[in-house]
């Protein structure tokens, strides 16, 4: 087996180290991503980066070499161009949220998919916020507003930051979905017969429809349609949520 062995030079504040990376042609991990990065200096090595830190307010990568040994490089010793890379890791290797409903909703959902209704693999852990939408199809006020929570779903929804979960007043599964359907719901679906257990923990439900109500992952009720019993509307949820996004942002 032929073994290429590529000089690696690292600028250092006072002093220039030479790493010698040796990489045995052929010995490639199923699982490893191993990429091209360019030091200061020009040159290349494939490398798979495993992990980054932050230290004295400097990032810098845990890399895996070919033959699978490890080396640390500071973003400093990289190509300018280098620290991009580290942000998209950063932010693709972001840990998964937890809240308090993933017990209640994982495996439980439905949603729209290619016209029709069928279990939701999509994500369902947002970021920061559920939004728990209680609405039915024989709900003229529900028809008003659930187009303008579709567009603004489409608007907003992108960065992951909230999910919208339907909890349906409608009589039977077969009218929730007809109006999901015709309405082009974006957003899952609470199971018509597990809407029962999130009510045993987390009951949002008040006497009147549509009725929007944004929580946090914590379960914890941060604007709802209802404010001291008093009927605002969803709009209203829907504008604190636009102010909590921009802030984001």
């Amino acid at each position: 087996m032929d073994v290429m062995v590529i000089s690696f030079m690292i600028n250092d504040m006072k002093t220039k180290v030479l790493l010698g990376i040796i990489f045995l042609l052929g010995a490639y991990s199923a699982h490893a991503e191993f990429e091209t990065w360019t030091n200061a200096e020009g040159k290349e090595a494939e490398l798979d980066l495993i992990s980054v830190t932050e230290v004295d307010g400097e990032k810098q990568g845990e890399f895996k070499m070919r033959n699978g040994k490890i080396v640390t490089l500071k973003i400093s010793q990289l190509d300018e161009s280098e620290g991009e890379r580290f942000e998209k890791w950063l932010k693709d290797n972001e840990p998964e949220a937890t809240s308090v409903f993933d017990a209640i909703l994982d495996r439980k959902l439905i949603a729209l998919r290619d016209g029709k209704v069928m279990r939701y693999q999509g994500k369902t852990r947002p970021k920061k916020y559920y939004l728990f939408y209680y609405t039915a199809s024989w709900c003229p006020p529900c028809r008003k507003f659930t187009p303008k929570l579709v567009d603004f779903y489409h608007k907003h929804a992108e960065g992951e930051q909230f999910e919208v979960i339907l909890i349906s007043r409608d009589r039977s599964e077969e009218k929730m979905e007809s109006y999901m359907i015709k309405a082009e719901m974006p957003w899952p679906a609470l199971k018509k017969k597990e809407i029962a257990e999130l009510h045993q923990e987390y009951n949002y439900s008040q006497r009147g429809i549509p009725n929007l109500v944004l929580v946090d992952l914590e379960g914890e009720v941060v604007q709802g349609s209802y404010v001291d019993g008093k009927y605002f509307g969803p709009m209203n949820v829907l504008r604190e949520l636009e102010k909590l996004l921009a802030q984001d942002s």
